[in-house]
């Protein structure tokens, strides 16, 4: 009988032996993280009970992180959104940071799956708006950074134009948005995007340089001109103070690296 323990068994088993060999194929390895859910997306309902009983199972076991919740929201399947809401409630998630009296911080998890869920309900339009509240941008770079797209790129440069007008410059989001646009562009994996999103980003970095007051921050910043930069940003590159230290020798790398990609294209 379809509906029998012994059917939705077979079911349950056909279903995972086909995913785990799916996810063992050089294909599935090369796919960027916000395709490779698409596999796993609404095969049975037997499928997403699993999944809700292994995130509840890790939660209690307080082995939920930050990437699992990214993974399995990548799929946007509205039924992911539910089951997280429910480990939320559940488990009593703060979506706040909250300090313990031995001065360790209880990361902010309910932050996390209110991101996600907002992702999987309305999708990167949903992060832009959510990116608005100064409480939850962090949260919503952190998000969007592990997304190598051209969307996630698009969103993150939407919102440095929120965060880098002269009335509400906060240098902090800026770092942190510019951070995000490294990961994703500056090495490889890196998606296709268009000369006129390299060009905003490239300002948007070279812009920011003259907000830095440390090294660490100057130093990140040049970085991610790997992905970007063009002939300009070496010769800026060539005139700016000379970063020392455990920084010393960042300028001729991110130098090197501009060229090479200049070469490629």
């Amino acid at each position: 009988m379809a509906g029998s323990k012994k059917h939705n068994k077979f079911v349950n088993r056909t279903f995972f032996a086909t995913l785990r060999f799916a996810v063992a194929s050089p294909l599935y390895r090369k796919t960027p993280l916000h395709k490779k859910c698409l596999l796993q997306r609404r095969y049975t309902q037997s499928s997403i009970e699993h999944m809700k009983e292994e995130l509840i199972n890790k939660a209690e076991n307080h082995d939920l992180n930050v990437e699992d919740i990214i993974k399995v929201s990548s799929s946007r399947d509205p039924d992911i959104s539910i089951i997280l809401q429910e480990i939320k409630e559940r488990m009593s998630w703060p979506t706040n940071l909250v300090e313990n009296v031995d001065g360790s911080i209880i990361p902010p998890m309910g932050m996390w799956i209110d991101v996600a869920s907002e992702y999987i309900v309305n999708g990167y339009d949903g992060l832009f708006e959510l990116a608005k509240d100064e409480n939850k941008v962090r949260f919503v770079i952190g998000f969007l950074q592990e997304f190598k797209t051209s969307e996630s790129v698009n969103v993150l440069l939407r919102i440095s134009d929120i965060y880098s007008v002269s009335s509400n410059c906060q240098k902090n989001t800026l770092i942190k948005i510019i951070s995000g646009l490294n990961r994703i562009l500056s090495f490889p994996g890196a998606p296709v995007i268009e000369d006129s999103t390299r060009s905003k980003a490239r300002e948007l970095i070279q812009e920011s340089l003259k907000l830095c007051n440390s090294q660490s921050e100057y130093g990140n910043l040049l970085c991610a001109l790997r992905g970007v930069g063009d002939e300009e940003s070496i010769k800026l590159i060539s005139i700016v103070p000379k970063l020392v230290g455990e920084w010393s020798g960042t300028e001729s790398i991110v130098k090197k690296a501009i060229k090479n990609r200049l070469k490629k294209v």
